[in-house]
């Protein structure tokens, strides 16, 4: 019995050995294939040309550089302001041709979002290349890259918060209130100009929505109009103002507001 056994360990470690030595092998044989040409002149290379590379191989942030693309720009300036939008794609500007679609300056709002491009105007055409690994990165690219529309965004870096929806913001001292002016000239799909009254339309119709005969709530206030738990609320100041009220510092909400934890309307 015990002669069977050393047989079978024998015959297991020269298999063992067998595979070994035929994997080293075939590791052996993919590099000889795929070698590089050592006979090859090496490549020479200037210092301009290093420092080059190396600039394009830096991806380190500064902190104190708090890279922002959006301006604030003087709106009373109108159309002859050289920030107004003059340009716009060429499918668009063949639309305006044949008189299907209003010219780039009556179809822009008088308050646009304005930004200037690290490396200036940018061109049309061209292809964006993305790699989305599942359907959640898909969805994530749809939603914060093609169609997130908040009141607030982040800048390239991170941090400020800049206007986006919202013309411009105040906070006061206690990070409690929350001052949002929207852009004038902004339409919904249908035409139906974006005011403080769609705001409030979500808030009074939606998130505090009571019953009217038990008077039970039964709309649904998400956290982010909420400090600790404790309710806020939104209470409109004119046209194109509303305010978000918390009962003590919500010192996160401009963050929220950037759509990074939903929308709050």
């Amino acid at each position: 019995m015990k002669a069977m056994v050393d047989k079978r360990f024998v015959r297991y470690l020269i298999a063992l050995s067998t595979t070994a030595v035929g994997f080293i092998a075939l590791l052996w044989f993919c590099g000889w294939v795929v070698r590089p040409d050592l006979g090859a002149p090496v490549a020479v290379y200037s210092p301009a040309e290093l420092a080059a590379a190396e600039k394009q191989r830096d991806n380190s942030v500064d902190p104190a550089d708090t890279l922002t693309i959006y301006r604030a720009v003087d709106y009373s300036r109108g159309i002859q302001a050289a920030w107004y939008p003059k340009g716009e794609a060429p499918i668009l500007a063949e639309l305006v041709a044949e008189g299907e679609l209003p010219p780039v300056a009556e179809r822009v709002g008088p308050e646009p979002v304005v930004y200037e491009g690290v490396e200036g105007i940018g061109r049309y055409g061209g292809t964006w290349v993305r790699a989305l690994t599942d359907e959640g990165s898909l969805r994530f690219y749809m939603t914060y890259e093609l169609g997130n529309t908040t009141l607030l965004r982040f800048s390239p870096h991170g941090y400020p918060a800049t206007p986006l929806l919202a013309q411009s913001y105040e906070v006061s001292q206690d990070n409690a209130v929350f001052t949002f002016r929207l852009r004038k000239g902004m339409r919904w799909s249908d035409g139906h100009p974006f005011t403080a009254d769609d705001i409030m339309f979500w808030w009074e119709g939606w998130a505090t929505w009571k019953d009217p005969d038990t008077g039970e709530q039964l709309g649904w206030i998400p956290e982010i109009v909420k400090a600790r738990g404790k309710e806020g609320r939104i209470e409109k100041v004119d046209e194109y103002t509303v305010r978000y009220i918390f009962p003590e510092s919500q010192g996160i909400f401009l963050e929220f507001m950037t759509g990074g934890r939903g929308a709050a309307f």
